[in-house]
């Protein structure tokens, strides 16, 4: 299961093709999602491409229960998240509209 997860995950990450923010929540005590494996995720894959990469880790708090737990740090970095997105998109709209010099 933790082959086949790295596996999918690497493979995620180099399909990425359009640069875009990445925001990454875990947890030190997530018994489903062990951090370690996280966070070999993060450094081997997520970090060797480069990616805008936000990560978060809570020191307790259960699988998928950090905005439950965590609810002003959760929607901090969200917020932020969203920010970043909407800063990416406005730069490739004005670049795209940007006249371009004929050959």
């Amino acid at each position: 299961l933790t082959q086949a997860f790295h596996r999918k995950s690497a493979q995620t990450v180099r399909q990425i093709q359009t640069v875009v923010p990445v925001l990454i929540f875990y947890s030190c005590d997530d018994a489903v999602a062990l951090a370690v494996n996280v966070r070999h995720v993060i450094d081997q894959h997520y970090r060797r491409a480069g990616l805008d990469l936000d990560v978060v880790c809570f020191e307790k708090s259960k699988h998928a229960q950090h905005l439950r737990v965590h609810p002003d740090k959760y929607t901090m970095h969200v917020d932020q998240l969203v920010d970043r997105a909407l800063r990416y998109w406005t730069a490739n709209i004005e670049a795209s509209r940007a006249p371009r010099s004929a050959l």
